[in-house]
């Protein structure tokens, strides 16, 4: 590569990057509920209270996750300050860091082409895009499964007892960083495939199966102070999390996400992984030829292994796939690879259907993402989804006609360039609308105008998270679990008569229409905060039973 392609590549990285990573820092879109928001409340009271051991929520110990992202989201926000850039910073540093560690990945497995193609790829795809802005604690678990198969892969590469003992530490390190982001799901998620490959390549050794347990050890070693002090501090914890989360999530249908389908990640993997789904059909032994490797074949293993863990465990939700995705970005580089060392060669018509596909999806995502906005949301498209929908078009458009004219590396930038397009112009048209219908900071809004919190607010249907975070610090001060309550409209409307008339109810506008029906329900007086109308229980008493009564 001359000196001014290099250039033009660092270059064209590095305006990726920021576009990916850093623009969207500027945004001025409210934290979503329910994770985003609850995690950032979560992050808030351990910098208030200075306790960085115990992940709090209104002064109760959250059990559900371990502490690694809390630590992230409360050191940002001990640095930045209490606003939303703070918060989003740490899954957005995640997120590069995912792409980074898979380009590194790929790397050490196909070379260093492969390696900027993987780690593209990966950043372009939509399921690490859009969970990148979710920061969720997923999104720190790909780095460490990235790094921890780096070193397990260079370990087993070594045929001295030094060389090996150096990656296995490195693994053992991150392997204890996945166990403190996602318990024993992250050792899964790397042990496992790994120790298939080792069978299926014949070679597993008592070598390393011993590296195996050392790197089993360090990790442990890394992980078990935090959780020993977490079991100190709240007793039972170890018992819910390791019992309770994991062995009856996997077993039972027992956990809030434990009624999918047994096929709910397929979908989910082809839709996270476009638009660069197509290429890893063509990662078989007969297309790769040569390209059929070791490395390759661990990337299938990786793949299926994963997916077939979290498929037979009945709890599943959406992002527990993430760190199986690297896996898909390395054989699409793979392929994508082999297709640039072609050019001037004459290729099939099927591949150029391939090609066009591939520019057909990436035309297809904007307008496809204002039609669900429209259909979840109410949200129209504006100009900056329409100027984003036209511009996609041209850099694909200009992607293909460079890949028919022989230049496919230009080709290929052109189609990364595209879907950067896609995604800033859906986070500047789109998601500052459909945030604002996930938030409930106009409610805490609301609630600092009136400088002092009733006894108790009840919120309707929606998990109380972001609405403590954009509380004033003076009335956070002292809140406890009774203070907010999750109800239903059900558990509202039966407690009607008893509940105190002081209690504040907060429910979403569009759905008050279940709460106060009639002509009875239209006389209730409700103020209006954002997307939210607020009742008195007094107001809906006297009006819904004064009505029945009568």
């Amino acid at each position: 590569m001359t000196r001014t392609r290099f250039r033009r590549l660092a270059a064209g990285l590095v305006l990726l990057g920021l576009a990916l990573y850093a623009w969207p820092l500027t945004l001025d879109v409210p934290l979503t509920d329910p994770d985003e928001g609850l995690h950032a409340a979560i992050a808030q009271e351990m910098v208030e209270r200075g306790d960085w051991v115990v992940p709090r929520m209104l002064g109760e110990s959250f059990r559900d996750k371990p502490v690694l992202y809390f630590w992230a989201l409360a050191a940002s926000i001990d640095l930045f300050g209490m606003r939303e850039t703070a918060v989003r910073l740490p899954g957005l540093v995640f997120g590069l860091l995912g792409a980074l560690t898979t380009a590194w990945l790929a790397w050490q497995l196909a070379g260093p082409r492969v390696g900027v193609i993987a780690g593209a790829l990966y950043a372009t795809s939509l399921l690490p895009l859009a969970i990148a802005q979710a920061g969720v604690h997923d999104v720190a678990l790909v780095p460490w499964t990235n790094l921890a198969l780096v070193g397990l892969w260079r370990a087993a590469a070594r045929s001295d007892a030094a060389g090996r003992s150096g990656w296995i530490l490195a693994a053992g390190v991150f392997v204890g960083l996945a166990m403190l982001t996602k318990g024993l799901v992250g050792v899964a998620l790397i042990g496992l495939p790994f120790a298939i490959w080792l069978l299926a390549e014949r070679r597993l050794t008592a070598g390393l199966v011993a590296a195996g347990a050392l790197t089993l050890a360090v990790g442990a070693a890394v992980a078990w102070p935090w959780y020993a002090a977490m079991e100190a501090a709240d007793p039972g914890y170890l018992d819910y999390y390791f019992l309770e989360r994991h062995v009856m999530g996997f077993a039972t249908p027992t956990q809030v996400h434990g009624e999918r389908p047994w096929w709910y990640y397929l979908p989910i993997v082809a839709g996270g992984a476009l638009p660069w789904m197509l290429g890893p059909p063509f990662a078989t032994p007969r297309r790769l030829g040569p390209r059929w490797d070791a490395g390759t074949r661990l990337l299938w293993i990786w793949l299926l292994a994963d997916l077939l863990v979290l498929s037979v465990a009945r709890s599943k939700l959406v992002t527990y796939i993430l760190p199986a995705l690297p896996a898909l970005a390395i054989l699409a580089a793979i392929v994508w690879d082999g297709w640039l060392d072609e050019a001037g060669r004459p290729e099939a018509p099927r591949r150029r259907g391939i090609l066009v596909a591939h520019g057909v999806i990436l035309v297809a995502l904007v307008p496809i993402a204002a039609i669900v906005a429209h259909a979840r949301f109410g949200i129209g498209p504006g100009a900056a989804t329409e100027a984003g929908a036209a511009l996609v078009l041209v850099a694909a458009v200009l992607g293909l006609a460079r890949w028919g004219s022989g230049a496919r590396p230009q080709a290929l930038g052109w189609l990364l360039a595209a879907m950067a397009i896609f995604f800033v112009s859906v986070m500047a048209g789109l998601f500052p609308a459909v945030a604002s219908d996930l938030s409930a900071r106009d409610l805490a809004r609301a609630l600092n105008r009136q400088g002092a919190l009733p006894p108790k607010v009840w919120i309707v249907d929606e998990r109380v998270g972001s609405v403590v975070f954009y509380l004033e610090p003076g009335l956070r001060r002292g809140l406890d679990a009774g203070r907010f309550e999750n109800v239903g409209y059900g558990t509202v409307l039966s407690r009607l008569a008893s509940a105190p008339a002081d209690v504040l109810v907060a429910v979403a506008a569009s759905d008050a229409g279940r709460l106060v029906r009639g002509a009875a329900g239209a006389q209730v007086p409700f103020e209006v905060a954002g997307r939210y109308r607020l009742y008195r229980i007094g107001d809906l008493r006297m009006h819904l039973l004064g009505a029945e009564a009568g």
